[in-house]
């Protein structure tokens, strides 16, 4: 296998919440190198971008949720839903609004530091 297709196995199983052990041994490395490879700036970088994929696939399932936890709640007016179904209903709204919030702040990030990156190269090259 390449090295390209190890370190994709590896940063998967890492921005999917295995152990960085665990994730040596699926990507058929060693301990050793998979914690070495998280000292570099660009796996790490790949990880945090596969991560975000991860992240944003989850939120899409939970917005596409968010039109049934609504019937559920308006059916909760008029007393049908048992009270279990209502308070899943509110976790999905208050698990969509966290994730929703932090998916806008971390673009709002990406956007300032690259701000910041271009505008030091122009103090540099000036």
């Amino acid at each position: 296998m390449s090295k390209r297709a190890t370190d994709d196995l590896l940063a998967s199983a890492i921005a999917g919440g295995a152990s960085v052990e665990a994730a040596a041994q699926a990507a058929g490395v060693s301990r050793s190198t998979a914690f070495r490879r998280l000292t570099e700036a660009a796996f790490k970088g790949r990880v945090s971008e596969l991560r975000s994929r991860m992240v944003d696939a989850t939120v899409g399932r939970l917005a596409a949720m968010g039109g049934k936890a609504a019937d559920m709640l308006e059916a909760a007016i008029s007393g049908d839903p048992s009270p279990l179904a209502v308070r899943a209903a509110l976790g999905l709204f208050d698990a969509l609004t966290r994730l929703r919030t932090h998916a806008e702040l971390e673009q709002r990030l990406a956007i300032l530091e690259q701000t910041i990156a271009r505008s030091n190269r122009e103090r540099r090259s000036a």
